[in-house]
């Protein structure tokens, strides 16, 4: 799996995760419904080493600001920390696991 890979595989995870529609996560409004996971996911793209602005970026265009309120929420919430945590190491998983297979089955086609 490539490293381009992992924003969008963390957008269907916290999508899923949260029972919400991955194109609402970026454009759902300001409802609860769609910040709090909103917010989970800025943190774990956050978590991959990018940037603000990159984060920014990424999640439609949002200020750093925006990006930087997201994290601090998921910092100062218990549970939401726990998700965000969890779903962050699911990635980084699922990206062993890609790139073991990749590996170990170039060329066994057939």
């Amino acid at each position: 799996m490539s490293t381009d890979s992992r924003p969008q595989l963390t957008k269907d995870l916290v999508a899923l995760r949260f029972g919400i529609d991955r194109r609402k996560l970026i454009r759902g409004g300001t409802f609860k419904m769609y910040a709090l996971p909103r917010h989970v996911l800025s943190w774990c793209l956050r978590a991959q080493g990018r940037s603000y602005p990159d984060v920014g970026a990424e999640m439609g265009g949002r200020h750093h600001t925006t990006v930087m309120h997201s994290c601090e929420v998921v910092d100062k919430d218990p549970r939401l920390l726990e998700v965000a945590v969890d779903l962050a190491l699911r990635v980084e998983l699922e990206e062993v696991v890609m790139n073991w297979m990749t590996k170990h089955h170039a060329g066994k086609e057939g």
